[in-house]
């Protein structure tokens, strides 16, 4: 295990100098501070004997950078507390960060032979751990992201490779004779959807599994979520929370992840969970407000459900544009507000903050690994529609108000086309309520317009010489 440590750890230290125009440019001067159980003392070795093109120093004075870590101690060894079997989804999480990293190379890196060989080595380590559902699922979607860029020979073994083939698989948690869902809550069906899609992605299973394990999340939406379409995680006792919103946006990721469109009816839940994200945009990047093990997720909760709903243009070009805004501002406010800069990872337990037994801090690898995941896909999926490298919106509050006010007359016209006269009659009177409630709203505003450029960036604006990475 401590051999495994290793290997994850050099990809870590390497992932900071991936591309030539990075954060951290060749010949940098680097300085490691003190972290528990030695662990400064690992990563130095590491990149030197992996010759990352950089100088470490010994006087923080002298460095350009500084990297800054922290750990937690079990039985004396900081890392017996991330690798102790707990945390039941991280090979999967490890093997999809890891994964990123690699296609993140241009394909004539010189490095990337290397870091497939180390990739290799991690898989082997790593395919007898347990590795549960979610990690699973993960797993299976690094594996197929490698094979569609060409690599999945060169980055797993034959032998991982087919222990990986009977170990992914949705049957360790679905009854294959009724399809009811083993010692799991109901939203458990869409990851299982995800790994069985997959796996017939990979050529190991035809798509009958997928199939009846998508009838059964559909049964289970009419028979519970009535007309709001909000998933019930329980057989109709009424468990809703965060989850119950973002389920219809996993639903339809898996389509897209596997380059087919969702059927219609999911694109009609998809519409419901976008109406109640859009109102809960919050200016500084917070997020949903309601439900267990929250944190840093109930912002990416809001970015996964809009941006799925952009990509399959669920949302108004308004809405799309707002979507985008709020996503960059989560995004300021993850590395502002949810990172510890003393430790570099991020921080649900400490400082005033907690969480429930599910996401106990032995989890803390995996919780950074999973929430960079999905800031990484989304961006991918933003990049794809053509929003790479565009500036947000600057005055927030007058694109929620323009994103309400094509979202209300897209409603008269959908009466109208439907020769509904009394449900345009209705909407018409809306938009000229909420019309005059907005212009009133606007006119009790602070302008901000006139804030300084450093005040409107300063979440992002380093201090001081050496930035902290």
């Amino acid at each position: 295990m401590k051999e495994l440590m290793l290997v994850i750890l050099c990809f870590l230290a390497v992932g900071a100098y991936g591309k030539s125009d990075s954060k951290v440019p060749t010949g940098s001067k680097l300085f490691i501070s003190q972290m528990d159980g030695g662990l400064d003392g690992f990563v130095a070795a590491e990149i030197l004997k992996k010759k990352l093109p950089i100088t470490v120093v010994t006087d923080e004075k002298d460095a350009e950078f500084v990297l800054t870590g922290g750990s937690q101690k079990a039985d004396d060894h900081w890392y017996n507390t991330v690798f102790n079997g707990k945390d039941k989804f991280l090979p999967g999480k490890i093997a999809i960060s890891l994964v990123e990293f690699l296609l993140s190379l241009p394909p004539n890196d010189p490095r990337l032979s290397t870091y497939l060989k180390d990739f290799r080595e991690v898989a082997r380590l790593t395919v007898d751990d347990p590795n549960d559902t979610w990690g699973a699922y993960y797993s299976i979607l690094a594996l197929d992201q490698l094979r569609q860029a060409g690599l999945l020979q060169q980055a797993v073994d034959r032998l991982t490779l087919a222990k990986l083939r009977v170990r992914l698989d949705w049957r360790m948690f679905v009854d294959v004779d009724d399809f009811t869902l083993i010692d799991h809550p109901n939203n458990y069906y869409c990851v299982a959807l995800g790994i069985a899609r997959l796996r017939k992605q990979m050529g190991w299973e035809d798509g009958a599994g997928a199939q009846k394990i998508y009838d059964k999340i559909v049964d289970h939406y009419r028979q519970y979520s009535g007309d709001y379409g909000f998933a019930d995680e329980t057989n109709g006792d009424g468990r809703f929370d965060r989850y119950s919103v973002l389920l219809s946006a996993e639903l339809a990721h898996h389509f897209v992840e596997t380059s087919e469109r969702p059927p219609p009816e999911v694109l009609v839940w998809l519409r419901k969970s976008a109406d109640v994200m859009l109102p809960r945009l919050h200016e500084d990047g917070s997020g949903f407000e309601y439900g267990r093990s929250l944190g840093p997720y109930g912002e990416t909760a809001i970015i996964e459900v809009l941006t799925i709903a952009a990509t399959l243009d669920v949302l108004s070009e308004s809405e799309k544009v707002l979507a985008y805004t709020y996503a960059s501002r989560a995004a300021q406010r993850y590395f502002a507000f949810w990172i510890n800069p003393k430790t570099g990872s991020v921080d649900l337990w400490d400082a005033g903050r907690r969480t429930d037994d599910y996401r106990g801090k032995f989890r803390v690898l995996g919780e950074n690994l999973s929430l960079a995941h999905q800031y990484v896909y989304t961006n991918s999926l933003w990049s794809a529609m053509g929003f790479k490298d565009k500036m947000p919106i600057e005055n927030f509050a007058d694109g929620k108000l323009h994103a309400r006010s094509a979202a209300r007359h897209a409603k008269i016209l959908d009466a109208i086309e439907a020769m509904d006269g009394n449900a345009a009659e209705r909407a018409m009177i809306l938009v000229i309520e909420d019309g005059l409630r907005d212009a009133t709203e606007a006119l009790l505003r602070p302008d901000t317009r006139q804030a300084s450029k450093a005040e409107r960036f300063k979440l992002v604006t380093p201090r001081g010489k050496a930035r902290r990475i």
